[in-house]
């Protein structure tokens, strides 16, 4: 007697339990988020200008469990629905920087220079700078922000 033959009975099973697998994961096997998630995307000016460096927070103001943190370059920013805030009312807090001269090339690291600073009066430093009600959308249909700071 000879060894027992392997043939496509065990490497059927063998691709079938890799197939089942595959399906398993990109059908979305991941738990539905229990906040409620919603991508949020935006253009901040200040004077009438983009903010050019900076952030925005939305930090919650009606009882969420979530809040968001978002850069902000050339005036606008983004946060997927990942990283996103659950439905509801937020204070929208802004902060905005100089970022100096770019250092020159071949600069050692650590010695680019004094860190960036506010430009922004000390009002938004002390006070959100608007309140914005996140709903639920579709993440081809993001809430949208527009703030113009005075």
């Amino acid at each position: 007697m000879g060894l027992p033959r392997m043939g496509l009975p065990r490497m059927g099973l063998a691709w079938v339990t890799c197939f089942a697998s595959l399906v398993g994961v990109a059908g979305g096997c991941s738990k539905p988020d229990p906040f409620a998630r919603q991508p949020v995307k935006g253009v901040i000016t200040w004077q009438g200008k983009p903010i050019q460096f900076g952030t925005v927070t939305f930090e919650p103001a009606g009882g969420q469990k979530t809040g968001a943190t978002a850069s902000i370059a050339d005036g606008a920013f983004s946060i997927p629905r990942d990283a996103g805030p659950s439905p509801g009312t937020y204070a929208v807090w802004v902060h905005a920087f100089d970022r100096g001269a770019e250092p020159p090339p071949g600069t050692a690291p650590g010695s680019e220079g004094p860190p960036p600073q506010e430009i922004l009066p000390e009002n938004y430093r002390k006070n959100a700078a608007g309140q914005f009600e996140v709903k639920q959308v579709k993440d081809e249909a993001p809430n949208e922000v527009t703030l113009d700071l005075p």
